[in-house]
């Protein structure tokens, strides 16, 4: 089973442990053999072999590995517990911190959760660990419990155990905001972070597979528009509204004729809710940031993106009073 699992996402290849990942599994490892939060005291190149031994032809880790080197930057724990329940962790080769790696790394591993039947996720992490449990409520995950004086990892001077509290996190799979089959757009593997409404890009597709009309489509395109190709000339409008709603950047890839295709950047994910128009795969790197004051010089523009945005607002105050 283990050697079998994979993930693709944008940046990053997650998988089993191999024995030839040693040196770059030691290298994050040795970074925490003092860390105040997890750490491996002691830990030397010889006796830190047992620990790729662990991960080596388990289920219970993901390397998580960089497309363009190659190299392992670190690994997701992905714990097996009673009830259909995973446990996740994470650690991240300090080197490579700050990038949005650790995001990316676990969303996917908890849609591959959901995808595959896991009801419930849960992780733990010390109380004190600010940039651990971020991270786990941007991926979506709530905290559960304030767990008193559950470890220590260290001493004081007096040998005294210094006592650490723990917060639980978890998210429950909820079928209404899996991933459907009938998603395809750019970045869905991904795109289960949440927004102050409590919902993803994957939500607001469905919400907007419903309000994408013929009006709210780019003039020019309109005798494209159709029901099965429901996201053509929507792609501006869209693209900064999902920047109202979750921050980030525009970016736009230059398809000819002066024309830009919109896409969204939020802290290093790319999504594009409107990437089905397009029979082949766009080139995501190759491109240009978006200013919406010149997009919105345009005064049919501005007028389609503020009836998406009206009608889209409107959607989101009923699921409220539901």
């Amino acid at each position: 089973m283990a050697e079998n699992r994979i993930i693709n996402t944008e940046r990053l290849i997650l998988r089993p442990f191999k024995e030839s990942d040693y040196n770059d599994l030691f290298e994050f490892l040795s970074q925490l053999k003092d860390d105040e939060f997890e750490g491996y005291p002691g830990i030397t190149y010889e006796n830190g072999k047992k620990h790729l031994d662990e991960r080596v032809g388990s289920d219970n880790f993901f390397a998580i590995e960089l497309k363009d080197s190659g190299k392992v930057i670190g690994n997701i724990f992905f714990g097996k517990r009673e009830y259909s329940t995973r446990e996740v962790g994470y650690i991240v080769n300090e080197g490579y911190q700050r990038k949005g790696y650790a995001y990316e790394a676990l969303t996917a591993v908890i849609n591959y959760a959901f995808e595959n039947g896991v009801h419930r996720v849960i992780a733990r992490c010390n109380s004190r660990n600010n940039a651990s449990w971020m991270l786990l409520e941007k991926a979506g995950l709530k905290r559960e419990a304030h767990l008193k004086e559950t470890h220590f990892t260290r001493l004081d001077d007096n040998n005294s155990p210094i006592w650490q509290d723990t917060y639980i996190y978890t998210l429950i799979n909820d079928s209404n905001m899996k991933s459907p089959s009938k998603i395809l757009f750019y970045g869905h593997e991904n795109s289960i972070f949440k927004d102050s409404h409590g919902l993803t890009p994957i939500d607001y597709y469905n919400l907007l597979s419903d309000i994408w009309c013929e009006y709210t489509c780019a003039p020019r395109m309109r005798n494209r528009w159709n029901k099965s190709n429901k996201t053509v000339g929507q792609c501006s409008i869209t693209a900064f509204l999902m920047q109202d709603l979750f921050g980030g950047d525009v970016y736009g890839i230059d398809i000819g004729g002066g024309n830009y295709h919109c896409f969204n950047v939020v802290d290093g994910i790319k999504f594009d809710l409107t990437s089905e128009q397009f029979e082949k795969q766009l080139d995501y790197d190759n491109v240009v940031i978006q200013d919406r004051n010149i997009h919105f010089k345009r005064i049919e523009k501005k007028e389609r993106y503020e009836y998406l945005k009206e009608r889209l607002l409107s959607r989101i105050a009923n699921l409220n009073n539901d």
